[in-house]
């Protein structure tokens, strides 16, 4: 058997052959692990944002028939065709609490158009109660004014009567 002079330096470099050898190996399989594994993330993220998205939807599709019965009621409010103000503020303010409830912790950027609409109400509602309010006041002046000109004709006529009695 022929045994080599340099057993020593070819166990040496075979060794540093192998541990290079597993070097590179591990640096071409681990990119290659962590681009699977950032593919199944980003397909999993995907599929949330799906999720989320498909629910955002649903939840918009119920909360349209709301948002177009509370559009329905400031339009009543609006066009006077209600007898009772005060129970149509209140059954709109108990929709527009409904509808924020609804609409939870997602943010009114995801509803932006139901937003807006939730923002202008108070100020649309408020700017109605002033008008009611104006409405109400002008009527007691009216009928203050008929009462004293209704009083202030009998006035003129027990004068103009008790004048003629003593001429």
């Amino acid at each position: 058997m022929v045994v080599p002079l340099n057993k020593k330096d070819i166990r040496k470099k075979s060794l540093v052959f192998w541990l290079l050898f597993l070097f590179l190996l591990s640096f071409s399989i681990v990119p290659a692990y962590f681009f699977v594994w950032s593919a199944n993330k980003q397909q999993e993220d995907y599929v949330t944002k799906i999720q989320q998205f498909r629910t955002m939807q649903n939840k918009e599709y119920d909360l349209h028939a709301q948002i177009d019965s509370l559009y329905k009621q400031v339009t009543y409010v609006s066009a006077q065709k209600v007898d009772n103000y005060q129970f149509l503020e209140k059954d709109i303010s108990q929709d527009k609490a409904k509808i924020n409830e609804a609409i939870g912790a997602d943010s009114t950027g995801a509803f932006q158009a139901y937003a807006h609409i939730l923002k202008n109400i108070n100020g649309h509602l408020s700017l109605r109660d002033s008008i009611i309010q104006i409405d109400a006041r002008e009527t007691m002046i009216t009928n203050d004014l008929l009462n004293c000109i209704d009083r202030s004709s009998k006035i003129r006529n027990t004068i103009f009567s008790t004048t003629q009695i003593f001429n």
